[in-house]
């Protein structure tokens, strides 16, 4: 044990604790790290244990800093938590109830436990309002899409973390056909045009792409390969970017996605295998 903000904390505990905060854009992890952990404490849940309950008062936000918890609404599991994932903080900074159950999984569920009132002031000092509103509407986003829908809760969230917002006014270019894309976007509102050189010299509009779509998708299955058609804003567009190494390394091991990349790069006319997907 050693002393945070005058408590007995683990030194495991404190750098898991530190580890969490530094994925959060605040100006001063450490001091936050001695602000929370002077009002914060560790709790531990055996397998099965309810830590919060669907509908109930939120009280406190949580850490995870060991162990696996599943995610419950209206009965359903939903998804899965683990190591650094946070949960509660809708509650503190919306109606006041918990959205949904939070249960512990599989062995020990070991969290880091900060006040309602501790939490508040570290995401208004922090404006960490806006950012935890628009993760979770992120991962909605990402989660009804053709492309990630039925994946686990962990992996869209690592998707929606990662995630980058970009807007486009009407007429700027996304992206364009022959440059080399490591890239692909989600579109989130607003219409793009697909478009395509043709041999006559001019341009071809191959497809309509609007919120929910995906374009881009062809440079992450065929990596180092140049774009095959450029996409355009019809309307002003937001976009999600995600990174093709932070989607290869997040859902690394999911077959469904390779397949989903492959099938939706044939429907469009794009030479593909299955094995250029990785």
């Amino acid at each position: 044990k050693t002393l945070v903000a005058g408590r007995p904390f683990a030194v495991g505990d404190i750098a898991a604790i530190l580890g969490a905060l530094q994925s959060f854009p605040l100006r001063d992890p450490v001091y936050w790290l001695q602000v929370l952990c002077g009002q914060g404490r560790i709790e531990t849940f055996s397998p099965g244990t309810t830590v919060v309950a669907e509908g109930t008062d939120g009280d406190a936000w949580y850490l995870i800093l060991r162990g696996e918890a599943d995610v419950v609404v209206g009965g359903q599991r939903v998804g899965m938590l683990g190591s650094r994932a946070c949960f509660g903080e809708l509650a503190l900074l919306s109606d006041g109830k918990r959205k949904a159950t939070v249960r512990a999984n599989g062995g020990p569920l070991v969290v880091f436990r900060v006040p309602a009132n501790a939490f508040r002031d570290f995401a208004i000092a922090n404006e960490l309002g806006g950012m935890f509103q628009r993760f979770w509407e992120d991962v909605a986003i990402l989660g009804t899409t053709r492309l990630f829908v039925g994946f686990p809760h962990e992996v869209v969230a690592g998707l929606a973390r990662t995630a980058e917002h970009r807007r486009y006014a009407a007429g700027e270019t996304l992206m364009r056909q022959g440059t080399v894309g490591d890239e692909l976007f989600v579109i989130v509102s607003g219409e793009t045009e697909v478009l395509r050189a043709s041999a006559s010299g001019g341009t071809d509009v191959l497809a309509v792409r609007g919120p929910g779509e995906i374009v881009g998708e062809y440079a992450v299955i065929q990596h180092g390969q140049r774009r095959t058609a450029t996409v355009r804003a019809s309307t002003d567009v937001e976009v999600l970017v995600i990174a093709e190494d932070d989607l290869h390394r997040i859902m690394a091991g999911q077959l469904p996605l390779q397949l989903r990349l492959v099938a939706m790069a044939r429907e469009r006319g794009l030479p593909v295998v299955a094995a250029a997907a990785r």
